[in-house]
Parts: C-alpha cells; structure tokens; sequence
C-alpha cells in the first residue's frame, strides 16, 4: 500500500509493500489519506512555531503533541479490539470449540435451568428468607444523625 499526501510546503509518503493496495475511490483509501495528511499538518504547524520561541516552550510543545498522539493511538487499537471481537463473536464456533465440545453442556442452556428450576429456586428462596431485615444493609452516617 502506498499513501502520499502534499500540501502547501510539505509531502508525506506512506509506503508498505505488504500491504494490498487500496481503490483511490474508495472511502477507506479516503479516510486514511486525510489521516496522513492531518499527521502533516500537525508537524507543519510545529515547524511554523516562530524561532524566537524559548526551547522550553518547543519541547512543551512537542511533549503535548506526542502525548495527544499516543492517546488516540490508544484509543484507535481499543476500537480495533473491540471491533475485532464483536466480529470473533459473532462468527460460528470451529468444530471442537463448541460449548458441548469444551464444556460437556450448553451454558446458556444450563444458565436458564438454574433460573427457572423449581429445585434452584426453593433454595434461593432458603437463602433469601435468612437474611437480616432490610438485607443486612447498614444505614448511612445521614440517617444515624437524624
């Protein structure tokens, strides 16, 4: 894949011939040039910081762009992730990855046993009917003081 993007005083070149090449139509194409060229943009505007500028004030600068730019990183791998497994759970099991086949039972199915069986519920009702009154809760310090 081979991306490059140009402006009024600068070029940027993405090139990584492992990657399949993209339609120049496409949205996806699209989306990732403006990325690059927003990349580019930000470090024209770093480079436009006038000379008279204090050191201090430049590598302020720049800390606040690297760390502006590691947080979307982060945030761009945590949709990745999500999107990834959203699609992994949606896809069908392989043959041996079955809930029977690790399990030895189907957990939904034992799942909703557990909440509709008579046997289930009478001890649950058991446990509940020991409780202290009011559910053992303590009363806030608000309450005590009135």
């Amino acid at each position: 894949m081979k991306l490059q993007e140009s402006c009024h005083n600068w070029t940027l070149e993405y090139d990584n011939p492992a990657l399949r090449e993209l339609d120049p139509e496409s949205s996806e194409f699209q989306i990732l040039k403006n990325v690059l060229h927003l990349a580019g943009d930000v470090i024209d505007s770093y480079n436009n910081v006038p000379a008279e500028v204090e050191p201090e004030v430049r590598d302020l600068i720049l800390e606040a762009l690297s760390i502006i730019f590691i947080n979307t990183k982060e945030e761009v791998l945590n949709c990745l992730d999500h999107a990834i497994s959203a699609q992994a759970l949606k896809a069908p099991l392989e043959k041996g990855y079955s809930e029977e086949e690790v399990f030895g039972v189907n957990l939904l199915d034992e799942f909703n046993n557990v909440l509709t069986n008579p046997e289930e519920l009478a001890v649950a009702a058991e446990h509940f009917l020991r409780l202290p009154v009011g559910g053992g809760a303590v009363e806030d310090d608000d309450e005590q003081a009135n």
